[in-house]
């Protein structure tokens, strides 16, 4: 059983020497058809059995790679642990694995690096501010500016017409709670130490318990895994600062530099490493393998034509399976018109928003609204946030619909 189609792929066939086949072996081999993927094993290389155990062996482990890459596939080769083993002299092992080591030698493709652009010290990614909220007062917009303001929010969210007017109105409602939170509660000062010193540490933790011969390795284990769990949760935040500050940018460039806005956009991912279409070879009637464009677009033309307009499917037409089908979509449309939607219509009360603000956990990150849960618990601050709630379903805007709301 081969995982590629023959006739249409140009793929080297494998050197099979495990012919047991199995339903996960079948699965997997769907699969790769389905996604123009194949197997190393057995095409680079010399072919071996990947699992040696004293239930006997087999090749149950593959490295995968699309069709179109296979040619930047150098070498492969697989490594038995007790070659392994035998290599570089190990000793002092408990027991020896069954599963081999599979390595493979890729061709890649790098460009000159030298130009790229480094962050200096006052330019590197800043963490969100943070506050004591301890010292939130219990009178909100006691300062008359920001009473003014208040009102004149709650005036535009109670009189929005659109989802412009809403955002805009949120917007002032989301500057006046981070103005109020800075002239009421403290910065929290922090010290963010670097993402490479962190992993430093990680890395002199990891070789303090391997390298351990005594009692203490259990100790160094724990010492590890927690400087390990520090590292990762830093790594977590600093890549959603980092995307955060991505989407500004972009923001920012969207609406005063357009020409910038797209080179951005050009280089993000892999945008950036745009290359020439590869088209998959085929092969022609008269055997010959030919990845023309031309050539294969006509191919696959007739192939789906041949699949789809065949004088069998023709014949096997079933009418009672249409009637059946007809009857299924039209008793669905029924029952989504009986569906009594008139509640999602509703204004939504007062102790459904403190309720749900009230069970948010407290002390958490802030998202990306920049709104902590703590300052939602006020009551002037709730009445905001129900009048903006509101407004953003009213009630001549919701579908009847139960499928649309």
């Amino acid at each position: 059983m081969q995982d590629f189609i023959k006739g249409v792929y140009d793929v080297q066939i494998r050197d099979v020497i495990d012919d047991v086949l199995n339903r996960n072996g079948e699965m997997l081999i769907e699969f790769l058809v389905d996604c123009n993927l194949c197997m190393l094993n057995g095409r680079i290389g010399k072919q071996n059995y990947t699992n040696i155990s004293w239930k006997g062996k087999s090749v149950v482990d593959y490295i995968l790679t699309p069709h179109n890459q296979i040619n930047d596939i150098i070498d492969f080769q697989v490594h038995t642990m007790s070659n392994i083993i035998s290599q570089f002299d190990l000793a002092g092992y408990e027991s020896i694995p069954d599963h081999s080591l599979l390595e493979c030698t890729i061709s890649t493709y790098a460009k000159n690096t030298d130009s790229v652009e480094q962050l200096s010290e006052n330019e590197r990614l800043k963490a969100p501010r943070r506050f004591r909220y301890d010292g939130l007062r219990n009178e909100l917009f006691s300062d008359e500016p920001l009473q003014k303001l208040l009102q004149n929010t709650i005036l535009r969210l109670e009189n929005a017409l659109d989802r412009r007017d809403v955002d805009s109105a949120f917007k002032k409602l989301k500057n006046l709670l981070v103005t109020e939170i800075e002239l009421t509660c403290k910065e929290q000062k922090q010290n963010i130490p670097k993402l490479q010193d962190l992993w430093d540490k990680v890395c002199k933790a990891e070789k303090e318990w391997t390298g351990c011969k005594t009692n203490a390795k259990s100790t160094l284990r724990s010492v590890y895994v927690q400087i390990r769990k520090n590292f990762d949760t830093f790594n977590r935040k600093s890549k959603r600062r980092y995307q955060l500050e991505q989407q500004n940018q972009l923001h920012y460039l969207e609406g005063h530099n357009s020409k910038d806005f797209w080179k951005s956009i050009g280089k993000l991912g892999l945008a950036n490493e745009r290359k020439t279409q590869r088209t998959y070879p085929v092969r022609t009637e008269n055997g010959e393998v030919t990845n023309d464009t031309d050539t294969v677009l006509e191919r696959w033309k007739t192939e789906y034509e041949s699949a789809f307009n065949s004088v069998e499917s023709c014949n096997n037409y079933d009418e009672t399976f249409l009637v059946d089908i007809k009857n299924r979509v039209q008793n669905e449309n029924n029952y989504r018109n009986d569906i009594d939607v008139s509640d999602l219509n509703r204004e939504i009360s007062r102790e459904e928003v403190k309720d749900a603000v009230y069970n948010v956990k407290l002390g958490k990150a802030i998202g990306i609204d920049e709104i902590p849960s703590e300052i939602l618990r006020n009551l002037i601050a709730l009445t905001c946030y129900i009048n903006l709630l509101n407004s953003v379903l009213p009630k001549d805007k919701c579908r009847k619909n139960g499928s649309q709301v």
